[in-house]
């Protein structure tokens, strides 16, 4: 964690309901931070079982990208079955996004 954010990350049981009526059988998270730290958030939140393991940050991304590059889309979309460059298998994907610019590019 960021020092201080620790207080900020709790239990959030109506985002853990939320994400569990979602249709969608793989939920994943896509973030620029280290793995492990996604992982301490989403526990911390109660929420990271909603994801089966599935979480993909800076590790898979690389070095030499990250979002909103198309770059970081083109390595983490294959690894959940989703061709990047297929408009119709992009269409099923429901994206989320705390960043305008990572949703434009998303």
């Amino acid at each position: 964690f960021r020092r201080g954010t620790e207080d900020l990350m709790v239990r959030d049981e109506r985002l853990r309901d939320l994400l569990r009526s979602l249709p969608q059988t793989k939920k994943v998270i896509f973030t620029n931070a280290p793995e492990a730290s996604a992982i301490k958030c989403l526990d911390r939140m109660g929420i990271l079982e909603c994801f089966d393991g599935r979480i993909y940050g800076a590790e898979t991304m690389g070095t030499d990208c990250c979002k909103p590059e198309m770059k970081a889309f083109e390595r983490v979309l294959p690894k959940i079955g989703i061709n990047p460059h297929s408009q119709e298998e992009c269409s099923k994907v429901c994206f989320f996004e705390d960043s305008y610019m990572n949703l434009l590019q998303g």
